[in-house]
């Protein structure tokens, strides 16, 4: 494998449970207008990483994919996947993602546009034929229903930006989590035990292989381990077979560079939250992080659906290092009545993640795992 410089990192920004109404002038219970929300989140993520601030314009932001951890739609119309279509081509400079047949000329001709990935929520059973074929459309990448689908964002980079810089450490596994039997009624998710299979062999296979510097981004809609406390409301409406599925992806070879070989990226929760070792439940060689919603947020410990009013919509910045690293960060806009008002976004740094401290917290998982002593998760 050839050697890669640090312009190799791919740069992912995060949006998930975005809830978009038919109506995008309709004030949600929780006083959000979730159109509005979503296009101010979507207007920071490319004035922060270097695209064009006013969004009207010929120029992309600067990042390669674009990641929207399910829950699109919030009244499970067709319409509402039209808005986030809307939104992203008009406002986010016409960012699309390539199907696989048109995935090299497309990249060619269009080297600014980022990859859209979706992977469909609780509230996407309904509606999930419009995901289909509103994906179709404007070439977003999903998995196949109740599957999966694996990408290695090396690739379409290099083939993006003209460069052959070689493969790198990376992998993108993009899960289907919904309960597609379940008609919309089940807050909670599942993978397949087709997809945990299927995944198990593909995953077995790069395993065997001995690449001691592969790692995994793991995007899907449910998280395996929970937030809160033991009376929280999410304790069962998370991923509902989380040990059949975490039980699924095998150990890093012996001779691995690092400890922690998945990433496990959700939404679902509307809130952030970080995981890492086995204390809650997650094998050592995973991590687990959330991202908040870009319109309302929800308590963790709450009993019931709590509206955390002291939250503020946001979307999480990655970066993948050629090395192996991960960075991520979270941006939260400001007051919605101020912005209203002067059209100003000023951000609150209030979360973030760094690669150091996320290496560290996974040395630490690490070391404790080797003493015998219980791991207690760790918190942004």
């Amino acid at each position: 494998m050839s050697s890669m410089s640090s312009s190799s990192a791919i740069r992912l920004v995060q949006i998930t449970d975005t809830h978009l109404l038919q109506d995008p002038s309709y004030v949600s219970r929780h006083g959000i207008r979730a159109f509005e929300s979503l296009r101010e989140v979507l207007w920071l993520s490319c004035s922060e990483l270097g695209g064009d601030s006013h969004l009207d314009g010929d120029s992309s932001p600067s990042f390669d994919f674009l990641i929207h951890t399910g829950d699109v739609s919030g009244d499970d119309s067709s319409s509402s996947y039209e808005l986030l279509a809307s939104l992203i081509k008009v406002k986010a400079s016409q960012l699309e993602s390539l199907s696989k047949q048109q995935e090299q000329q497309a990249l060619v001709e269009n080297p600014h546009r980022p990859v859209v990935v979706i992977t469909p929520g609780n509230h996407d059973v309904v509606s999930y034929e419009s995901l289909q074929e509103v994906a179709h459309t404007h070439k977003w990448t999903i998995p196949p229903k109740a599957s999966f689908r694996l990408l290695n964002p090396h690739k379409i980079k290099n083939i993006r930006d003209g460069d052959d810089d070689g493969d790198g450490p990376w992998r993108i596994l993009i899960i289907d989590t919904a309960k597609h039997d379940a008609n919309g009624d089940a807050v909670h998710g599942a993978v397949s035990h087709e997809a945990i299979e299927a995944m198990r062999s593909v995953l077995s296979e790069d395993t065997h292989a001995r690449n001691p510097s592969r790692r995994f981004l793991v995007v899907m809609h449910h998280p395996p381990i929970p937030p809160g406390n033991e009376r929280s409301v999410w304790n069962k409406q998370c991923l509902a077979n989380a040990d059949e599925f975490l039980n699924s992806l095998p150990p890093p070879p012996e001779n691995a560079t690092h400890s922690v070989r998945y990433i496990l990226l959700h939404g679902h929760t509307h809130s952030l939250y970080t995981r890492v070792g086995t204390d809650d439940g997650l094998p050592a060689w995973c991590a687990q992080r959330s991202c908040p919603s870009t319109c309302h947020q929800y308590l963790e410990d709450a009993e019931t659906f709590t509206c955390d009013r002291g939250a503020l919509p946001a979307y999480q910045q990655i970066t993948l290092h050629a090395d192996g690293m991960c960075t991520m960060r979270v941006r939260r806009l400001d007051e919605l009545s101020e912005r209203a008002q002067t059209g100003a976004y000023v951000t609150a740094e209030e979360d973030s993640l760094d690669a150091n401290s996320l290496m560290a917290a996974f040395a630490k998982a690490s070391e404790v795992q080797q003493s015998g002593s219980p791991v207690t998760h760790f918190r942004v």
